[in-house]
């Protein structure tokens, strides 16, 4: 591998988005499509942009350093290798099956969800489990990164995905609309990504470097397994306590209208023990599930998970090494997913991605699909969230398609080909923080992926215009 690949690439992409603010004007939607002058970024504004990365997205490098806090802890658990070796001895003969087992569960995480980074805490997990299994880690990269990007292409519930895209088009849509196309989109996404997945598992099976699997998967200790210090349950309850508490954290129970868990929290929040509301100081500022986020309660039940299992089974400075070991190794894929966030920065207060939006969509005389997927998927590179592609780009075809029947298709359309995106996108910070954990190249990624890419495109391109035809 080179070295600094990702860096590169992200800092050769950051010197991308700065030539296109010096070459483009500046084009912004209200009312009309409005054209201004250039706003180049000079030298000077990259000691201002760095703060106002870890002020607005903060939160994702914290969350990447709780999540390698808490599997800092349980590499020092030998209970945890014993679980992930008696794991493996249990799948032998059917690693296909569970490589898939395990694909589609995160493709199903995530599109209930919609938050492709907090699915990212199961990562290390199977990670290990992958490579434990004799395979290689670009399989273990399609098993977690393109079963994430599937998930957000197809995405069936999640607030970031469907809310932002269809509240910003039209009030009168919801997290329903168009719900069989993306169920559909979900499912021929999950089909594809197996196919290209097996296949190329199979040509690598058995052929894992020793030096690939020391590195990444917690060291092999001989203990006593008689001892109270290695029994797996313990942690096989965190684990799960904490997989659901996630899920039914990020399911949007309200938008479905099941309002039991505003109820519940509001009740333990009054509760009072002699006048005192000692529940509510205790849990401080939490949301129901439902509301929960990256920059608030995920953090938390990571690390309240990392001090359970620290009191269970370690010493206390055995569980401070394990914290320290855990964000040392996230440290880099923390730092390099904050970087590529200079992208969107610059694009924000540099927009020239409208004009190129406008230039492209006046190729043809009515709304056209094509061009449609194009633009989604330029401004998702630069955009990198899709609540900023909708906040960003989506005002202009508001503005510009006022027939209101064609909403929910470009609703659609910038949702699926946003997720699509960021299976290649140098922007995707599920994708290079992954990719960086595992120390896999940006080239040997996309030498993996584009057939599967073009595969997902061509038959995404298919369903749009059979929605634009009905």
């Amino acid at each position: 591998m080179k070295k600094h690949n990702l860096l590169k690439v992200v800092l050769f992409t950051i010197l991308v988005v700065c030539l296109c603010a010096w070459i483009f004007p500046t084009g912004m939607y209200s009312e009309s499509f409005i054209i201004s002058d250039k706003t180049q970024i000079g030298i000077f504004d990259f000691t201002s942009y760095p703060m106002i990365i870890f002020s607005y997205f903060g939160y994702v490098a914290f969350y990447i350093l709780c999540v390698g806090a808490l599997y800092g802890v349980l590499s020092k658990i030998p209970a945890y290798r014993l679980l992930l070796e008696k794991l493996v001895n249990g799948f032998k003969g059917h690693e296909t099956l569970v490589l898939s087992v395990i694909t589609v569960l995160i493709a199903i995480i995530t599109s209930v969800t919609g938050l492709s980074v907090g699915v990212m805490f199961l990562f290390p997990f199977v990670i290990s489990l992958v490579l434990l299994m004799g395979y290689n880690k670009n399989v273990a990269a399609l098993v977690t990164v393109g079963a994430s990007v599937i998930g957000t292409m197809g995405i069936t519930l999640g607030f970031d995905g469907v809310q932002f895209f269809y509240t910003t088009l039209s009030s009168e849509l919801d997290i329903w609309t168009e719900i069989i196309a993306k169920v559909v989109m979900l499912i021929i996404g999950i089909i594809l990504l197996l196919f290209n997945l097996i296949k190329y598992a199979s040509k690598t099976k058995n052929k894992t470097e020793k030096e690939v699997i020391d590195e990444l998967v917690p060291e092999k200790v001989t203990v006593d397994t008689s001892s109270k210090k290695v029994r797996i349950w313990p942690i096989v309850l965190v684990l799960d306590v904490l997989l659901i508490l996630i899920i039914m954290g990020l399911i949007p129970w309200e938008a479905m209208s099941i309002n039991v868990f505003n109820d519940a929290l509001s009740a333990i929040q009054d509760y009072t023990l002699f006048d005192f509301p000692i529940l509510d100081k205790l849990l401080g500022n939490v949301y129901a599930f439902g509301s929960w986020s990256l920059y608030n309660e995920l953090p938390a039940v990571m690390l309240i998970s990392s001090i359970i299992l620290g009191v269970i089974y370690l010493k206390f400075d055995q569980f401070l090494d394990g914290i320290c070991s855990g964000i040392k190794k996230a440290f880099k894929p923390a730092i390099i997913m904050s970087l590529a966030y200079l992208v969107l920065i610059i694009t924000t207060n540099h927009s020239f991605q409208l004009v190129f939006v406008d230039k492209v969509m006046q190729l043809t005389d009515s709304f056209n699909v094509v061009t449609a997927s194009f633009v989604a998927m330029f401004t998702s590179i630069f955009n990198m969230e899709s609540t900023y592609v909708a906040q960003r780009i989506l005002p202009y075809f508001v503005g510009t398609y006022t027939t209101v029947e064609l909403y929910p298709l470009i609703g659609i359309i910038f949702q699926a080909i946003y997720g699509l995106t960021m299976l290649i996108a140098p922007t995707s910070v599920v994708l290079i923080g992954t990719l960086s954990y595992l120390d896999v190249s940006y080239s040997s990624w996309l030498k993996n992926v584009w057939k599967l890419f073009l595969e997902i495109l061509a038959v995404l391109l298919i369903i749009f215009l059979i929605i634009f035809a009905i």
